[in-house]
């Protein structure tokens, strides 16, 4: 019987106010993750800082400015590797998609 009444509760909700449920659900969900990324933001400059200490002490002056000079480039590469290129890949390839092209790219 009591799932009789629920069901006919939920049949008497509007769209309108299913949207709303669903819409406050989502801004939650929203805030923890984006909890979720602060939180992990600050820990991955916690260890960086953790290893980047003993790393100065180690290889001094001269082999930080080594390492300095040689991150730069390291980060810029990675940059490209990680998020461009995927990207651009996965442009062309919904590109081709979409206009029926799929033959050449299914990797049997």
């Amino acid at each position: 019987m009591e799932g009789d009444t629920q069901d006919n509760m939920d049949n008497q909700l509007t769209p309108k106010s299913r949207k709303k449920g669903n819409k406050a659900r989502s801004g939650s969900n929203f805030v923890v993750q984006g909890s979720i990324l602060a939180v992990a933001g600050i820990l991955v400059r916690i260890i960086g800082l953790a290893y980047r200490v003993p790393l100065t002490r180690t290889i001094g002056e001269e082999g930080n400015g080594y390492y300095a000079d040689r991150y730069n480039v390291y980060a810029i590469m990675l940059l490209l590797s990680s998020y461009s290129l995927p990207l651009a890949v996965s442009k062309m390839v919904s590109a081709r998609m979409a206009t029926g092209e799929t033959e050449e790219y299914i990797a049997y």
